[in-house]
């Protein structure tokens, strides 16, 4: 699994994540159902997306305002969603529920798109006050079918309960820590993970009782910028300091005894994504170096870089 760059017209696009998906089956999308590649795609002059979600079949590019679909087996054949429909604006973070609908962010329009499963061509775009979208990016899916949205500018974060997406509940107050909340991220156990971007901190919402947030900050965890954020499937959660150039693990049970990767080895440059394969490796983009770089599972401190070039 490596990044790339693709181009979309005259526009260069950079993949903000490259996450293989097997044994998922989302119903009777256009191009079958098992093993699809999750991208997330920004134009190169803006911010790339971070790791936060499994996706098994689609793409947001705010380049061309659109979602495409990758079909199974066949990547050079795809699927193009453009229309005034979609009210794609600035599409962003990307996920994908255990129905098998594809939800994107409208970071610019403040909204969020859902795609149906087998139904892609009849989007359902939630908006308005109850939603409390301000410039949305990060988004997520809990084993429950749950919908978590960052709202970037807005400091705070919004749930679509799973069977009631039009009666939003929105997280906020100073006990949060919010202060430009980027990704999101759910572990193995149901806690919501967030970074915030200009807090250099992180927010977990426990699972059984979001209202009891627990904000992670201080000079040993490393945070500087943090954008991206992951859970392997140990628990252990993986957080990507764009501005510090270095990876943050929180190890599982022990969140408070923090490992930072960083040096000439990993090769991390304004690194934005992360994400962890099932085989526990994690994979981390370099938006300013045109690469991506793998931690082997139970070895990462012997990283592998992977150049586009």
């Amino acid at each position: 699994m490596l990044g790339l760059r693709v181009r979309v017209g005259s526009a260069a696009l950079l993949v903000g994540l490259v996450l293989a998906v097997t044994g998922f089956d989302h119903g009777t999308a256009q191009c079958g159902s098992i093993g699809k590649v999750a991208l997330s795609l920004v134009d190169v002059g803006g911010r790339p997306a971070p790791g936060l979600s499994v996706n098994p079949s689609s793409v947001s590019s705010t380049a061309v305002n659109s979602a495409t679909e990758l079909c199974s087996g066949n990547h050079t054949s795809a699927t193009l969603y453009a229309a005034s429909g979609y009210d794609f604006n600035g599409p962003f973070g990307v996920a994908a529920d255990p129905s098998g609908n594809i939800w994107i962010t409208n970071h610019y329009g403040d909204t969020v798109t859902e795609l149906p499963a087998g139904n892609y061509t009849t989007p359902v775009v939630y908006a308005g006050s109850s939603y409390d979208f301000v410039m949305p990016i990060g988004i997520a899916v809990d084993a429950n079918g749950n919908i978590w949205i960052t709202s970037n500018h807005g400091n705070a974060v919004t749930e679509l309960p799973a069977g009631d997406f039009t009666s939003p509940v929105v997280y906020t107050g100073s006990s949060y820590g919010f202060n430009d909340p980027f990704g999101v991220a759910v572990d193995p156990d149901g806690n919501i993970w967030i970074t915030n971007e200009n807090g250099n901190s992180v927010t977990e919402l426990l699972s059984g009782d979001y209202t009891r947030p627990v904000v992670y900050s201080g000079s040993n965890y490393g945070f500087s910028g943090p954008r991206g954020v992951a859970a392997d499937a140990d628990g252990n959660i993986w957080i990507t300091n764009e501005y510090g150039n270095s990876l943050t693990e929180l190890p599982a049970g022990n969140y408070t005894n923090p490992a930072v990767y960083s040096g000439s080895d990993y090769g991390f440059n304004s690194p934005p994504g992360v994400a962890a394969d099932p085989a526990g490796n994690i994979w981390i983009t370099n938006e300013s170096a045109n690469s991506v770089t793998e931690l082997p599972a139970g070895n990462y401190t012997n990283p592998t870089l992977y150049s586009l070039y």
